[in-house]
């Protein structure tokens, strides 16, 4: 339905002269569920087109700071003579194109949940600091709930339209640290039904221990 165009000052937004453009390679289910966003630009003034403009330029200068701390971007930035936040979104587009239209849905939700959160917790047993231990603690603490009843629940798969981009959008607010997801959900739904069931489990795991003791070891 609309263009963005990146440059390394300003970012751009063209809408289409007609929709058609999206008709010839899109499924007739996602232009349906398109075709809102579609009439919305379709309808925009050129003051509003001006004032969003205006605001993508604000988050591209914030994202271009924010990156730049990471020296790594900026070697492959200077290597490739592209802009990182142009690599960045060129990347993250991709993932979410793939994960909408579940082309290995499944594997890159995962990798999402768990690469950046692992990278993530080993700065934080670095640190010397004690809040981002706890902050990522509490994320593998949900997350691995979350994995748990995945398991046990394919239905869910199966029946819930676009899960993976769903589950993708809930890691993303469970793990960066600007949203804190898991510490919301952790402490208004998980805390309670784990220490309701802390003592049972406590108990379980005594006896396996105690069973796995007590066996005979062989010579």
């Amino acid at each position: 339905p609309f263009f963005l165009r990146a440059q390394t000052n300003s970012l751009y937004i063209a809408a289409p002269r007609s929709s058609h453009h999206t008709s010839s390679f899109l499924p007739l289910r996602s232009q349906k569920l398109l075709l809102p966003f579609t009439f919305i630009l379709n309808n925009l003034t050129m003051s509003q087109v001006d004032q969003i403009n205006a605001k993508l330029g604000q988050y591209h200068a914030q994202l271009d700071k924010e990156l730049s701390k990471h020296s790594w971007l900026s070697e492959i930035e200077s290597k490739t003579k592209v802009p990182k936040v142009t690599l960045v979104l060129g990347v993250a587009s991709t993932l979410f194109i793939a994960i909408f239209f579940n082309l290995a849905g499944d594997f890159l939700t995962d990798l999402i949940g768990w690469v950046y959160p692992a990278y993530a917790s080993f700065k934080a047993i670095e640190s010397q600091g004690r809040d981002d231990d706890k902050q990522w603690l509490t994320y593998w603490t949900v997350f691995g709930f979350i994995q748990i009843v995945e398991v046990f629940s394919d239905a869910l798969v199966y029946w819930f339209p676009f899960y993976y981009l769903f589950k993708t959008l809930l890691v993303l607010w469970l793990a960066l640290p600007q949203f804190r997801g898991a510490e919301i959900l952790y402490s208004r739904f998980l805390r309670a039904q784990l220490l309701r069931f802390s003592p049972t489990i406590d108990n379980a795991t005594h006896k396996i221990a105690k069973e796995l003791d007590n066996t005979p070891k062989q010579d």
